[in-house]
């Protein structure tokens, strides 16, 4: 299926955090531009990224209209639910923090319009999950996967599986975004069992990285 027409959530057998913004990335990257301290690496598909101790990736595919914010487990640089707030208020639109882990059984995911949080699930197999909502009516959520799964494809969101390869002087694979950090990064998206590229680049519309040095307190 070709990239433009990929919806939904791809699998739930992870463990993830991503923040979802409908804004192109370039009006993204140009907002944590200003928010962050830091360096801005534009369309870094395949390209090497130098001296990188933390950051975080922003990508956008041809035909969707949100930009999905990832973290390769730098060091914990995203903030969530704060970051999700502050980039639906000052571009005054919808953001999504969603978070996964098939490990612990919880799922979660915060809406915000114009950075009023609108719409919150949460919970895990334990206990129930709980729909919180100024969109629809409050509800208890029983296996809720079905459910999250029909709301990212209603937003018009594809949630993909992403594997990162982080190295510091041994290879770690854990998901299929390849980032190789020794004292340069490179970013690439394969397919971990053929050793390929699984999206090309012309499967985005732009994939960036921000390189992290430290938060501005401006905010």
């Amino acid at each position: 299926m070709q990239v433009q027409n990929l919806r939904g959530i791809q699998s739930f057998e992870v463990n993830d955090n991503m923040i979802f913004v409908q804004a192109p990335v370039a009006s993204v990257g140009e907002l944590f531009h200003h928010l962050y301290s830091g360096r801005w690496e534009r369309d870094v598909y395949g390209r090497e990224i130098q001296d990188v101790d933390s950051g975080f990736i922003m990508m956008q595919f041809q035909g969707h209209s949100w930009t999905i914010i990832c973290e390769p487990n730098f060091t914990n640089s995203c903030r969530r639910e704060e970051d999700a707030q502050t980039l639906s208020r000052l571009l005054n639109t919808r953001t999504i923090c969603y978070y996964a882990s098939d490990t612990c059984g919880e799922f979660s995911y915060e809406v915000y319009q114009a950075g009023t949080c609108v719409e919150k699930l949460v919970g895990d197999y334990d206990v129930g999950f709980t729909l919180e909502s100024q969109l629809r009516s409050p509800e208890i959520i029983q296996g809720p996967h079905g459910f999250i799964d029909t709301f990212f494809r209603e937003q018009g969101i594809y949630v993909p599986v992403l594997f990162y390869s982080l190295s510091l002087g041994k290879q770690i694979n854990e998901r299929k975004l390849i980032i190789k950090l020794y004292q340069s990064v490179i970013v690439d998206i394969l397919d971990p069992e053929r050793s390929v590229p699984f999206f090309q680049r012309s499967d985005f519309e732009r994939v960036d990285f921000f390189a992290l040095s430290e938060v501005s307190t401006t905010m």
